[in-house]
């Protein structure tokens, strides 16, 4: 009778055993997917926010006619010795005047810095972070 008594409690606890490890790796499966699921969202924030800067940008330099100084004065930019426009933006997508505080950078690069009347001129917008871009569009603008 007493070898049956232990036997039962010996299943009994290899049932909770496996009961345990089901939901360990249960549980494992799910923070995973919960860690996934967050990072996407980041990625969808940042891309969201990007595009919509660029777009801002895009709209600037079409509206001062690819006038780079007026477009870096409305844009609060910082022209390059290249010839190229930058805005740096912090975390929260606010713009900065630092480099160490920058978390995004947004360079407009014209094709033709200083465009004729009469012509087409076209720009590249990039916006990265940490060197890897996150959005490119290219804007073009028939110059009067």
């Amino acid at each position: 009778m007493g070898g049956k008594r232990a036997s039962k409690s010996e299943l009994f606890l290899m049932e909770l055993i496996f009961s345990i490890l089901f939901f360990s790796i249960a549980s494992a499966v799910c923070v995973t997917l919960f860690v996934h699921a967050r990072l996407t969202s980041i990625e969808s924030t940042q891309l969201t926010a990007a595009t919509l800067q660029a777009q801002s940008a895009a709209e600037t330099f079409k509206s001062v006619n690819a006038d780079l100084d007026q477009a870096a004065d409305l844009l609060n930019a910082q022209q390059t010795p290249e010839g190229s426009l930058q805005i740096l933006y912090d975390q929260n997508w606010n713009p900065v005047s630092e480099p160490d505080s920058a978390s995004y950078l947004l360079t407009l690069t014209p094709d033709d810095p200083s465009p004729d009347s009469n012509q087409l001129c076209s720009a590249q917008i990039q916006v990265s972070k940490q060197g890897e871009s996150i959005y490119e569009l290219t804007v073009t603008q028939y110059v009067r």
